[in-house]
């Protein structure tokens, strides 16, 4: 498999959020806000981060989730965390099921370290595009 640049990988991105909100909550929880509408929990999501401007976030039942620049300063926190609280937030009222108001959905997932950062998130596009 060649090598992807992160551009080519944001062409071909199932979803690409360069807003977004990293905090820490009143637990210590590191605390990520998406800008996303969400049905449910994913399925089993994991949080692949190599330690640069960074991450993938996947999980069963939503989309490849490219987060498109991590701060610097939030990197050596992230990198020491083995888990994050992710709360996806409706983007728009009336997007839920029947045009009812969409409801905001919580859930952690682990960190797990992954160098390739690339090649595992082109990899994960190509499955989640083959499962239709």
């Amino acid at each position: 498999m060649k090598d992807i640049t992160f551009e080519e990988l944001k062409d071909r991105a199932i979803k690409v959020l360069g807003n977004y909100e990293i905090l820490r909550n009143d637990d210590d929880e590191l605390l990520i806000v998406l800008a996303l509408d969400l049905p449910f929990a994913p399925d089993d999501p994991v949080f692949y981060y190599d330690g640069g401007p960074h991450g993938v976030l996947v999980g069963g039942g939503m989309p490849v989730i490219v987060c498109d620049y991590v701060h610097k300063e939030v990197r050596k926190v992230l990198e020491a965390c083995e888990s994050i609280l992710l709360y996806a937030a409706p983007t728009a009222a009336g997007d839920g099921p029947d045009g009812d108001a969409a409801l905001a959905v919580e859930f952690h997932a682990p960190v797990y370290w992954q160098p390739d950062i690339y090649q595992l998130a082109e990899q994960l596009m190509e499955k989640k595009k083959s499962e239709g």
